[in-house]
């Protein structure tokens, strides 16, 4: 009997006769938490992607504003060197007349040039020495006419090299340049001349 019972039994359960079978039950894993770490690796990622977008952004605009900063530069100097063209073209006009204002304080010192045309009758002005005028100051130019000082125009006080349009002066046997107040004066006093140059 006990022998048809061990041909009956499955080999399995005669390996582990005696021994308690253990349950058929299998501990369920922990959830890998990988969709967290995704989320953070995208979140890094992108922040390093706007990091490298707003780097290179700010190159674009620096780059841009350093262009157009050339280019202004550019059309200024296209500007000064044919505002320089022409006054050479003024000054060396065959019927132009060249006087220079010497200072008062020291008759050596060429503080402007006149260039006047006795034919057309304008007169340009350029400053080769003048200082910038204090505040409520301006710099005004007389023509001696019949022995009156006559005013020949405010100047608009710059030193770069070219000529300033003056009024035009019919006949003249001296030029002064004065420091009046702003806007000028209707007549001058030697008190007030910086240069002066005779015909």
């Amino acid at each position: 009997m006990e022998e048809k019972l061990n041909q009956d039994t499955p080999p399995s359960v005669k390996a582990t006769a005696g021994a308690p079978i253990p349950p058929n039950l299998k501990v369920a894993p922990k959830p890998i938490k990988w969709f967290r770490t995704a989320l953070a690796i995208a979140c890094l990622l992108l922040m390093v992607c706007m990091s490298i977008c707003f780097y290179y952004y700010s190159q674009a605009s620096k780059a841009n504003r350093r262009a157009k900063e050339i280019e202004l530069k550019h059309a200024t100097l296209l500007q000064r060197n044919a505002a320089l063209e022409a006054s050479l073209d003024i000054v060396r006009h065959p019927g132009m007349q060249q006087v220079s204002l010497k200072s008062v304080a020291d008759s050596s010192a060429s503080i402007a040039t006149i260039y006047w045309n006795q034919k057309t009758k304008e007169l340009y002005l350029l400053a080769d020495a003048l200082e910038a005028p204090v505040d409520g100051k301006q710099y005004q130019l007389w023509a001696q006419v019949d022995g009156q000082w006559v005013d020949a125009g405010l100047v608009d006080w710059k030193v770069d090299g070219t000529v300033m349009k003056m009024h035009n002066v019919v006949k003249a046997s001296a030029f002064a340049i004065s420091l009046e107040n702003t806007g000028g004066n209707t007549n001058t006093s030697e008190k007030n001349w910086l240069a002066i140059g005779k015909i």
